[in-house]
């Protein structure tokens, strides 16, 4: 038996077959953009159902440690944890959340995670900040915060007020300006911009990249899969 290569329908069904990949790529690449304009870092949802989530024998892994005199807190990619008079639980208002550093001061303990940086009073966690935060530590009383649109931020009150450095910046602004970009950067770097669109159209403006390609893609996606679902319709009842 002799098989016969139909270059059309081979065609047809490979763009149905991809498709919905790439639906939902595009989908979530402008979701991604818009992310903290919705909220998006602030809502819980149940994920459980969706296969890569439904691994029964996930394990909690310790991402940092506080102690404290009277307690052990252990951040995991997986919410926070404090250890007390010998008995572990769980902070309910970080479940799911990734903590990516944990700190003190004399008052109080810090908190930052995917969703930003929180601050511990009594049993209650205080949000700090309003967007994402990239990095955030203590010095001594003093803490420091670093968000895209702000930069480096300091507050002396446990982050009830927030100033920017005024003594780093003096002490930049002291050398000579750096002009244009360098004309050599990290690759890595490099690639990261060209995928988001900054390489082309600047930190601020990159969302429209992201908004132009991802709803072309999407536009292709649904439209093959209409032309698909049409030809097959032709096909079955002609």
């Amino acid at each position: 038996m002799k098989l016969k290569y139909n270059n059309r329908k081979w065609h047809a069904w490979i763009s149905f077959a991809i498709s919905l990949p790439i639906l939902i790529v595009a989908c979530s690449a402008i979701l991604i953009a818009h992310s903290q304009k919705f909220g998006f870092r602030d809502i819980k949802v149940n994920a459980s159902w969706l296969p890569g989530y439904a691994t029964a024998n996930a394990e909690r892994e310790i991402r940092a440690v506080v102690k404290t005199p009277d307690s052990l807190w252990i951040g995991t990619q997986l919410g926070l944890y404090q250890q007390s008079a010998g008995e572990t639980r769980e902070i309910a208002d970080f479940t799911g959340q990734e903590i990516r550093a944990l700190f003190r001061t004399e008052h109080a303990v810090f908190v930052l995670t995917t969703q930003g940086l929180f601050a511990q009073h009594g049993d209650h966690w205080q949000k700090l900040s309003r967007g994402p935060v990239s990095a955030a530590y203590a010095d001594g009383n003093d803490i420091y915060m670093t968000t895209r649109d702000k930069g480096l931020q300091i507050s002396a009150d446990d982050g009830a007020s927030w100033q920017p450095t005024s003594d780093a910046k003096s002490a930049l602004a002291q050398l000579p300006p750096l002009g244009p970009l360098p004309a050599k950067l990290v690759l890595a770097k490099v690639i990261k911009d060209i995928h988001t669109g900054e390489a082309f159209l600047g930190h601020d403006s990159e969302w429209i990249w992201n908004d132009l390609v991802g709803g072309t893609m999407a536009f292709l996606g649904l439209s093959g899969l209409v032309l698909w679902w049409k030809g097959q319709r032709r096909t079955v009842f002609r």
